[in-house]
């Protein structure tokens, strides 16, 4: 049954919260087994993580959609798509703060001398590496990189929603739905 426009935004915001919550546990589950198994960051397995949130994107969209009678625009979709996102990634934010805190405090440190040892196999002098590598430490905390993350996947999330609203909106061109919308332009 389609909703109302007095329970809409409510709805709409359970929705979005239950698909981000869906798609943030599973990235925190994906996550944790590349962790376990110590897959390395250039692996191919890691763009398993896109299908992965793309997938609940979709799926957000489409349950949306099912929700307003089987109709969404493609702003709409695009909304639902960057607030799925949203959650999701302060999920997996609150995550990588555990991890990098708690879990493995030493991670940031690995991370940081795996960059170093590739700044300079690129041919970057000492001295540049080590002003690189002073800004990294600064900025790669585990407060820092929790936020760092849980905005870069809201942005990933609003890429990849600009792309799937495309396929999953669906406008009702039916003649009742015409007829509607002029008669509230003239109300």
């Amino acid at each position: 049954m389609p909703i109302t426009m007095h329970t809409r935004s409510g709805f709409f915001l359970k929705a979005t919260m239950t698909w981000g919550a869906y798609l943030g546990f599973a990235m925190v589950a994906f996550h944790f087994l590349t962790y376990l198994f110590k897959t390395s960051p250039d692996s191919t397995i890691h763009l398993l993580s896109y299908v992965i949130t793309i997938g609940f994107i979709v799926y957000g969209q489409k349950y949306w959609r099912a929700q307003l009678g089987g109709f969404i625009s493609y702003g709409e979709a695009l909304k639902v798509g960057i607030v799925i996102s949203l959650f999701a990634g302060i999920i997996y934010g609150f995550y990588q703060y555990i991890l990098t805190g708690l879990i493995d405090p030493e991670l940031i440190e690995r991370q940081l001398r795996n960059t170093e040892e590739v700044y300079l196999q690129l041919g970057y002098s000492e001295e540049e590496v080590e002003t690189m590598m002073a800004l990294s430490a600064r900025m790669n905390t585990p407060i820092g990189i929790s936020f760092s993350v849980a905005f870069g996947y809201t942005i990933g999330g609003l890429i990849f929603s600009l792309i799937t609203s495309i396929f999953t909106r669906r406008i009702d061109d039916s003649f009742d739905a015409q007829t509607k919308t002029i008669s509230d332009d003239y109300a």
